[in-house]
């Protein structure tokens, strides 16, 4: 079996969204992946290739020594002005309770909108490099006449904390986690083994599947002003566009986290 580990996104920090703050050490969530979704399938007899895309430029040297990607690209964070236009990519009830908010406090007003325009922001960053790695991944199978068996794409400052087996996995399926409950401060740092936001949304840290219906998951990019604003809503709305055979595996903080939370116990 062929894998193709496909990296994206910002390397992270220690207590902060959009990689402000201290950033992560790559190792620890190198190590994580590396012992359970690489050396445990390559003991399996499986082929493991990674790729990267990353705007966390300056820990490029640092992740393709980790790593050693067939393909990447490390590059600084580009601006994304036409995120602006998704800004306002919300449910009725949403833009309801802003204009709500708005009334209420009018002083208010610029730090809601600016709030919501990095929420833009942040989605056009994530999906252009969801696309671009997911693009790296099958340049190299075009250069070498071939065609993955199975392909995840996943976040840089998420680790797996249990084995991930893919050829447990049926590929004619499309794999996304569970979307559990993890513990917090907020909380009082309860955590279930639930599947909540079915049909609505997805847990986005993660997906498996085969290289064609990868393929065509890069292209919600492509069409991000037809989707809501928030990843978790538009992943879901652009996956059922193209399969119904969904399946959900693995569960957060059992199975998978970000970094920040697990180990530095960041609360968002």
């Amino acid at each position: 079996m062929r894998i193709a580990l496909c990296f994206y996104g910002l390397v992270g920090s220690k207590a902060n969204k959009d990689g402000a703050g201290t950033s992560l050490d790559p190792t620890i969530a190198y190590n994580l992946n590396n012992d359970n979704l690489i050396l445990n399938n390559n003991k399996l007899g499986h082929d493991v290739d990674v790729f990267i895309h990353s705007w966390s430029h300056e820990k490029r040297d640092e992740l393709i020594s980790l790593y050693h990607p067939k393909f990447h690209l490390i590059e600084k964070q580009i601006d994304f002005p036409s995120s602006k236009s998704i800004t306002y990519n919300r449910d009725f009830s949403e833009k309801l309770s802003m204009l709500v908010s708005a009334l209420k406090n009018p002083c208010g007003i610029f730090g809601l909108l600016e709030n919501k325009k990095k929420e833009a922001f942040r989605a056009y960053s994530r999906w252009y490099s969801s696309k671009k790695v997911l693009e790296l991944k099958k340049e190299y199978e075009q250069e070498n006449d071939f065609e993955y068996d199975c392909v995840m794409v996943m976040r840089l400052d998420v680790g797996f904390y249990s084995q991930l087996n893919f050829s447990e996995l049926d590929m004619n399926n499309f794999y996304a986690s569970n979307w559990n409950i993890s513990p917090t401060k907020e909380n009082n740092r309860k955590y279930d083994q639930e599947n909540h936001n079915v049909g609505k949304g997805f847990l986005d840290f993660w997906f498996i599947s085969n290289s064609k219906n990868m393929n065509e998951f890069a292209r919600l990019y492509e069409n991000i002003t037809s989707y809501h604003v928030c990843p978790h809503r538009s992943a879901y709305q652009h996956t059922v566009t193209f399969t119904n055979q969904i399946k959900y595996i693995k569960y957060r903080w059992l199975d998978f986290e970000m970094i920040r939370r697990k180990e530095f116990n960041a609360e968002k």
